[in-house]
């Protein structure tokens, strides 16, 4: 993904197949998917400095990588909380 916009396109396609398909079973993968969005552009930012994202995920060392996988594997069977995780990952940062 080279760029911001790439991971928003992303997680808007996901948000607007969900409001159009919301069943249990496509829920799941797109649970997953969006938990991946959530994943790569924090990692992406962090590694990069090409946006954003949230201080903790700032420092330069294994504590920081731990943190985004982490937070991104508890937000993979839920797809509204990893919905919110790209959100507060990238365009509200300083949120915890």
């Amino acid at each position: 993904m080279a760029g911001d916009i790439m991971w928003f396109a992303w997680a808007t396609q996901l948000e607007c197949a969900e409001l159009v398909a919301p069943t249990q079973q496509e829920r799941a993968a797109r649970a997953l998917f969006m938990a991946g969005v959530a994943l790569g552009c924090s990692m992406d930012y962090s590694t990069t400095g090409r946006c954003r994202t949230r201080v903790e995920y700032a420092t330069e060392d294994a504590q920081s990588w731990h943190r985004i996988w982490e937070r991104a594997r508890h937000c993979a069977r839920d797809f509204d909380r990893a919905a919110a995780e790209v959100e507060r990952a990238v365009l509200h940062p300083h949120l915890r």
